[in-house]
């Protein structure tokens, strides 16, 4: 690890992280290479270095008949660090699953996060970080990154599409005639892009 990274994790701020998963046997199956390839030395690294806050890794799942946190049990020795508080878990989310479903499970993750948060997670989180099972984080480039920028109260680093074409042949991958019968527009309003 470079100096720079090394002083980037060491200021790192209080993280909670929603990984937004899958259930059944592919959803275990991908939160298992997530944890293998950088989520579980990402939890497990949160309490080291002077200044690096508190991580809490939760993956989203929806369908369940309540809202509840329960600690990840699912191979790789259980869960991460030998705290009482949990520190990686699985949210069960009451909302429908699904693609067309992604903003409702977005805000139920962060509704919970923010106002139906255990104390046993501990004190909220300084930053929320919204990310998908399949993606890989760069843990080093997050923590420079977030060490150049000025104290914020809120903030969105990602990707904004400006009126993104809509797909509407029945051979197209994303086609979304549904929203060309309610709005009769050709392109979608400026949003956020996922993780």
């Amino acid at each position: 690890m470079s100096p720079a990274t090394r002083a980037s994790a060491r200021r790192m701020p209080s993280i909670d992280l929603l990984v937004f998963s899958s259930n059944g046997a592919r959803g275990a199956l991908q939160r298992g290479l997530t944890r293998a390839t950088w989520l579980d030395a990402w939890v497990g690294g949160g309490g080291r270095g002077a200044g690096s806050g508190r991580r809490i890794a939760l993956f989203a799942l929806c369908g369940a008949e309540a809202e509840r946190l329960t600690p990840l049990r699912e191979g790789r020795g259980g869960a991460v660090g030998s705290e009482e508080a949990p520190r990686l878990g699985l949210l069960h989310l009451t909302c429908t699953d699904g693609y067309r479903h992604l903003l409702l499970k977005t805000l139920h993750a962060l509704r919970w996060l923010l106002r139906r948060r255990p104390p046993s997670l501990g004190p909220p989180a300084r930053l929320i970080f919204k990310t998908d099972e399949d993606t890989y984080l760069c843990v080093g480039s997050l923590g420079a990154t977030l060490s150049t920028l000025p104290q914020l109260y809120s903030l969105y680093l990602g990707t904004f599409s400006d009126h993104t074409k809509l797909r509407l042949r029945r051979t197209e991958r994303w086609r979304d005639t549904q929203h060309f019968a309610l709005f009769n527009f050709s392109s979608y309003p400026p949003y956020a892009q996922g993780a």
